[in-house]
């Protein structure tokens, strides 16, 4: 193995040597990008949009005019957070599934991708109990569709949150 020596955004012919000055000529090509995605948050939002992603980025963001893609939608603005290192989208509206999402900028022709799902809404039918003592734990069942079993799983009572166990995609229960 050999990492790469620093670069700028380009693509590069990649040639070895065992003696430091005759190099091959193969000219297989390598890409030096200018920017990685390292995380979005939330992976995942509704059919209709509207979801803010926070994207975490990793290389040189001197560019000002990032945007982001989700799946064949038009590109969107982003916006650069103070940090530095993160931008903000918010997705636009698209058919359900698992799309490309991709942060590009103009300015340096540079793009780094990852993926997106667009998931059905999800809608609680019932609950049951409907009432309980203000300090109690008492666990309330939500009844409902398109439940889905992640690790980011929550309800909100009001401004409260507390966590939500799946059982089904029409069962879970908060606690």
């Amino acid at each position: 193995t050999c990492p790469p020596p620093r670069h700028t955004a380009s693509r590069v012919p990649l040639e070895v040597s065992t003696n430091g000055q005759d190099f091959t000529t193969n000219g297989l090509l390598y890409d030096y990008l200018g920017f990685a995605i390292t995380s979005i948050t939330p992976s995942r939002g509704p059919l209709a949009g509207g979801t803010d992603v926070l994207v975490q980025l990793d290389g040189v963001l001197d560019a000002l005019d990032f945007h982001c893609q989700f799946g064949l939608t038009p590109h969107v603005p982003a916006t650069k957070l103070v940090n530095g290192s993160q931008l903000q989208c918010r997705s636009p509206s698209h058919a359900m599934g698992l799309v490309y999402f991709a942060v590009l900028s103009y300015q340096d022709n540079t793009s780094a991708s990852t993926e997106f799902e667009y998931v059905a809404e999800p809608r609680v039918h019932s609950l049951t109990p409907t009432s309980a003592l203000h300090d109690s734990l008492t666990p309330v069942y939500v009844r409902g569709e398109h439940f889905l079993n992640t690790s980011t799983l929550t309800c909100a009572f009001g401004s409260a949150r507390a966590d939500a166990t799946y059982i089904s995609n029409t069962t879970l229960v908060c606690v």
